[in-house]
């Protein structure tokens, strides 16, 4: 009870928005699991997964409003109460219909929650504290992210994947409990007339219903998952959508000419970049990690907190210092390095070098992922950080969802082919071995196209570089009150 403002509003930011980040990373590693649990198919398209993150992506402009309507803590209990129900949905549901619903109320309860907490962590930490915030985002969200891939191997180990949902449900728990102490009350004058974009606001509603519907019923309307263009050309359509529906509003919900700026603008490359990397790096890792032992797998992932760690720690130390250009530069070269290595791992390889690279990896996404951000969030006028970051988010999200349905559909689809080669070479006969084989071979191509989005990650970070250090962290904004809001 005697923590300072800033530690408080720290645990409840991550209480908010980790646990979901947590969920969606063990969905990943687990999803075969799931589906055989549920009597499915091991399809590309695991509506569940890409429900919860398209909900997350859509609802991220809500939170601002719902927050000026309702206030902090209100919103923070009814958002936290709508993840709740959505875990322990999803943790008791008998088919992906009912999983998918309860995943859509979990991504509901985090988007509105995401670009609330965030400039209230910024805010609530003195100026000479500031770059401690970064800290806090890198170290609880890509913790997050990292633990989730964490937690969905042991469910995998022990064949139980309920429980991932009940732990998500309990964290949040703990963040409904501390905001009822930790915040206060705010006071807000209704105003009759309302201000705000009602035509994005019913794009967000209809979008998320027509989400919902269409990814629960993909395989009886649509047939094979080989059909996730669909899905991908579904969510180009909704971004068009949205920018032509935003460009002549007064208050837009997503007000995309803010990034249309070189710093902002090669932020949100980066970032997006960084996102391309993790998901094709992460699902590799993770069939290259299946080839061991369960015990060498539960040693070798732990090595990756060390990375998060070491990511949030240069962050905080030299992003006034050096800016999120070179930052962004020395993270894509660390990640370039490992994946050069494991471009040409075959099947002898050394534990102790893959718990090295695990950890330069981790670090190396941490720092770019947190650069990346960071500058463009901080690349214009400090008044519209939140309208800025609103929009940066939600184009981060909406990219992330079809990088994952093109790593999933090319894992499926080049390992059958690879395996079908191997097979029919006749060079090795062990099927276990021929297995191994496929997946090293896939997964090189996976590596190959990771290596060349790091390379595009540094040439932008370089551009964002010389565009100049942008606005400091340790900096007082202009009109703090509005930012607050």
């Amino acid at each position: 009870m005697n923590l300072q403002n800033h530690w408080r509003i720290s645990i409840l930011t991550v209480l908010a928005i980790g646990p979901g980040l947590m969920i969606n990373s063990a969905l990943v590693p687990s999803q075969s699991l799931i589906q055989h649990s549920l009597q499915l198919g091991n399809n590309v398209i695991f509506a569940p997964t890409l429900v919860g993150i398209i909900a997350f992506m859509l609802f991220i402009p809500m939170g601002p409003l719902l927050r000026r309507r309702l206030g902090v803590r209100a919103t923070y209990s009814i958002s936290m109460t709508l993840f709740i129900i959505g875990s322990l949905w999803a943790a008791l549901s008998v088919n992906d219909q009912w999983m998918s619903v309860g995943r859509f109320l979990q991504g509901v309860g985090m988007g509105v929650m995401l670009m609330i907490m965030v400039p209230m962590l910024l805010l609530s930490f003195p100026i000479e504290k500031r770059n401690l915030s970064l800290s806090v985002l890198i170290g609880g969200f890509f913790g997050s992210v990292i633990a989730g891939l964490l937690i969905g191997n042991i469910a995998i180990i022990y064949h139980y994947w309920r429980w991932i949902f009940y732990l998500g449900s309990a964290l949040a728990l703990a963040g409904l409990m501390m905001n009822q102490i930790f915040l206060r009350n705010e006071h807000h004058t209704e105003s009759k007339q309302f201000n705000g974009d009602i035509l994005g606001i019913s794009l967000i509603l209809i979008c998320s219903v027509i989400s919902l519907v269409t990814l629960s019923h993909f395989e009886q309307w649509f047939g094979s998952s080989g059909n996730l263009w669909v899905v991908i050309g579904s969510a180009f359509i909704t971004l068009i959508l949205f920018i032509i529906a935003q460009r002549k509003i007064n208050h837009p919900v997503i007000s995309f000419k803010l990034i249309m700026h070189p710093k902002p603008l090669l932020g949100i490359l980066m970032a997006l970049l960084s996102n391309v990397v993790m998901a094709l790096s992460l699902p590799a890792v993770q069939g290259l990690l299946h080839i061991i032992s369960s015990k060498q797998l539960l040693s070798l992932l732990p090595c990756m907190f060390i990375g998060v760690v070491l990511s949030a720690i240069i962050c905080t130390l030299f992003y006034d210092k050096l800016g999120p250009g070179l930052l962004g530069l020395l993270g894509s070269a660390a990640i370039t390095l490992v994946l050069i290595q494991w471009f040409y791992l075959n099947d002898s390889y050394s534990l102790v070098i893959m718990a090295f690279n695990l950890i330069l990896l981790s670090s190396g996404l941490g720092i770019t992922i947190g650069a990346g951000l960071t500058g463009a969030a901080l690349g214009g006028p400090l008044p519209e950080l939140v309208s800025r970051m609103t929009a940066v988010q939600f184009i981060r999200f909406l990219a992330n969802i079809i990088v994952i349905l093109l790593a999933g559909w090319y894992l499926n689809f080049d390992y059958s082919h690879k395996l079908k080669d191997v097979v029919q070479s006749g060079r090795i006969g062990d099927e276990q071995k021929q297995h191994s084989l496929s997946l090293l071979m896939t997964y090189h191509d996976l590596f190959f196209i990771a290596f060349i989005s790091a390379a595009v990650l540094a040439c932008l970070s370089i551009g964002l570089h010389l565009t100049g250090k942008g606005h400091k962290l340790a900096h007082k904004p202009h009109h703090e009150h509005e930012l607050a809001k």
